[in-house]
């Protein structure tokens, strides 16, 4: 980048990308993820399943969790609960998830503050650990503000 003053121009990302590949060459497909997917090049018929299972940005075993934040994702998340073919509906869900390690997701699970839907999607039902300063609390899984105790 220090041959360009705007990293955002299209010879910038040219040559950072060429450069890229010339360093990393074929270890940037070390899952053969590439190979995998011209498998159903012809067909239409990827192997989506185990593509995914190989590529990870994140490889620390984190669990998704979708947050309610606002209406636009509440809909989302009933389209999710309802629907037979859940994939659209959770790549809408995208924008609205955390990412949190294993053990804090089963800690939710178990107490009650997430549930799991279509047996893959974890959706946050307990809003009182969610905080849209601070993030997740999941410390308590069972804590509810005051005021929402009362019906």
């Amino acid at each position: 980048m220090r041959h360009h003053s705007d990293p955002l121009t299209l010879e910038a990302v040219d040559e950072y990308f060429r450069t890229l590949y010339w360093l990393k060459g074929e270890r940037l497909d070390e899952f053969q993820i590439l190979a995998d997917l011209s498998e159903g090049i012809r067909t239409g018929d990827f192997p989506f399943r185990r593509v995914e299972e190989k590529f990870k940005i994140i490889k620390d075993g984190s669990e998704s969790i979708i947050i309610p934040w606002d209406e636009n994702a509440e809909g989302i998340i009933d389209e999710l609960r309802f629907s037979d073919y859940p994939a659209s509906a959770a790549r809408k869900a995208q924008r609205y998830t955390i990412q949190v390690p294993p053990r804090v997701l089963y800690g939710l699970l178990s107490g009650g503050a997430v549930e799991r839907l279509h047996e893959q999607y974890n959706v946050l039902i307990n809003r009182d650990i969610y905080r849209k300063d601070i993030g997740l609390c999941p410390d308590d899984p069972a804590f509810h503000e005051i005021e929402n105790l009362i019906t």
